[in-house]
């Protein structure tokens, strides 16, 4: 057991997400030290299973036989469904980490890709120092993508439902550091509401009274689930979200960004 974990998972669905997350999962033991484990979630949704070894060096072209014993699989009927609670999976699995006795992890969907050492490049050290953190979503401030109903919940102030000073994150990748009481307690709080289904309340979920409304909340365009909720109590309690293209970016613009080595890891989407 270490005290670093990435965090996964992907599903069986229109594209095919697991196929990305075996070359995640592959670029991440690769490119980071051999102290830093994998929590994974995959659901096949009935079909046949992948022995795990084989899919990754097929997708990521390489696996070393140690990096196994860094492998941590969660089955997918421990986390919420996606269609219950869009994107409830992500607090939960991280919970499991937490379970498991991980002070610092790093959240990443199934279509991130590792260019370099995280190690080797401070990102964990950016992570405990920062509590809870991850990078702008450049253009698209949490004003334009969360609903009226979340805001409600989450308490947010007048001033601040029309401002573009409020960012919304990036939440292909989110870092913890659960040393940090603010960041503990702040996770424990979107882990609550990522357990609330929509019948019930939930704020995960998508509310269709401002998408149907004749007079829709201006400048609202859409409600962005986890990531909306996660932005504001980040803004909230005052979490740093850095730079778009600081560490991060996607990859079509990879070379625009990494003017100076920068970028340790993009979003690749999945057929990139």
């Amino acid at each position: 057991m270490t005290n670093y974990c990435i965090v996964t998972y992907a599903k069986k669905g229109r594209e095919d997400y697991i196929k990305a997350m075996w070359r995640m999962i592959g670029s991440a033991l690769d490119r980071n030290n051999p102290n830093v484990d994998v929590l994974y979630c995959v659901d096949y949704c009935g079909e046949q299973e992948e022995n795990v070894v084989e899919a990754i060096h097929r997708e990521y072209g390489i696996f070393k036989d140690e990096w196994i014993h860094r492998l941590i699989r969660v089955p997918s009927s421990e986390v919420p469904d996606h269609i219950e609670i869009p994107y409830g999976f992500k607090p939960a699995l991280i919970n499991k980490a937490i379970e498991y006795g991980y002070q610092n992890v790093l959240w990443c969907d199934s279509t991130i890709y590792f260019h370099k050492n995280t190690w080797e490049t401070s990102l964990w050290s950016i992570i405990e120092i920062s509590g809870i953190v991850s990078t702008e979503n450049l253009g698209y401030p949490l004003m334009n993508w969360i609903t009226s109903e979340a805001m409600d919940v989450l308490g947010v102030p007048e001033e601040k439902r029309l401002s573009e000073d409020v960012k919304q994150i990036t939440a292909c990748w989110i870092g913890f550091s659960f040393n940090n009481k603010t960041a503990l307690s702040t996770f424990y709080d979107w882990f609550v509401y990522g357990s609330v289904k929509k019948q019930d309340g939930g704020i995960f979920s998508d509310h269709q009274s401002e998408e149907l409304s004749e007079l829709p909340r201006l400048p609202f365009k859409s409600h962005r689930h986890d990531q909306a909720v996660l932005s504001w109590l980040m803004y909230e309690r005052g979490f740093p979200v850095l730079p778009y293209g600081s560490i991060f970016c996607y990859y079509d613009v990879k070379n625009q960004y990494d003017t100076s080595d920068n970028i340790i890891f993009t979003n690749r989407g999945i057929y990139q």
